[in-house]
């Protein structure tokens, strides 16, 4: 039996890339799909709903809903929600991964370039993450929710200082939602994933084999196993994919030093201490 038999999924940012991967990954799982992409350029401008509909169309009405709205608003997480119900009856599932890269480095960054990358990323996180578990909460189901991180977000990158913010950002909202939502039987996890895509295309313009070796798919067979009844009880991870190797990212603090004179610190010990710390 198909992993995801009777589950109802809204993939966003399903008609390209990752997204696309994960369309095709989770229709083969047994879900029947909620295909939302607002067919926008790598940099966010733009729409195009035949992005999503392609998708749809090739997976066939009986599996998959297109939908075109855009997750930024609250009025087109409404939408994207209403259609979902209206044709399935129900959402099990959410694996958010709708987003862009349009940055700058920071003395160029002004005010709307900000706001759009907040918006557009850490914003239709949370909600789409609200509207889910909303949703989820009021019907007393379990359920899942996978949202996208990526490294810069964890290590940062110069130039792309308001993507890093928005992606960090996005691990501390799921992290938090996961010990929320626990109680209820809802699975709250990041994937921080890095593939060969249209965004990510000029990174790897020197790497030989980049597309096969990065491909898209092999973050999809991940978010198809984190959105399965086996992986109900993993909640709160951020989980690294690349290529074939898979890795839980964590957070590590030191044990901590005191200072040697007192209870205070001065600046000199400090300085002299620093790489105790």
């Amino acid at each position: 039996m198909a992993v995801l038999a009777g589950k109802v999924v809204i993939i966003t940012g399903a008609g390209r890339g990752i997204g696309l991967s994960h369309a095709r990954a989770f229709a083969r799982a047994g879900a029947r799909l909620v295909l939302n992409d607002y067919g926008t350029a790598p940099d966010g401008t733009g729409h195009d709903p035949s992005i999503a509909q392609a998708i749809a169309d090739e997976l066939g009405a009986d599996v998959a809903l297109a939908n075109a709205d855009d997750v930024s608003t609250r009025t087109g997480v409404e939408s994207l929600m209403a259609a979902a119900i209206a044709r399935f009856g129900q959402v099990d599932v959410l694996v958010h991964n709708a987003g862009f890269v349009n940055d700058s480095p920071i003395p160029e960054i002004d005010d709307l370039k900000w706001a759009a990358s907040i918006k557009g990323l850490l914003g239709s996180t949370f909600l789409t993450v609200q509207a889910v578990s909303n949703h989820l909460l009021a019907r007393k189901a379990p359920g899942q929710i996978l949202a996208t991180t990526s490294l810069i977000g964890i290590h940062g990158s110069a130039g792309l200082a308001t993507y890093a913010a928005a992606k960090a950002g996005i691990i501390g909202f799921c992290k938090s939602a996961s010990m929320e939502l626990k109680p209820h039987n809802i699975s709250v996890n990041v994937i921080s994933p890095l593939a060969y895509t249209r965004l990510t295309e000029p990174m790897f313009a020197d790497v030989p084999n980049a597309a096969e070796l990065l491909a898209p798919d092999y973050i999809a067979d991940v978010a198809v196993y984190l959105a399965s009844p086996q992986a109900r009880e993993i909640t709160g991870q951020v989980v690294d994919v690349q290529g074939p190797r898979v890795a839980l990212i964590r957070s590590v603090q030191g044990e901590g030093v005191a200072p040697t004179g007192g209870d205070r610190w001065t600046a000199q010990e400090l300085h002299d201490r620093w790489s105790e710390f």
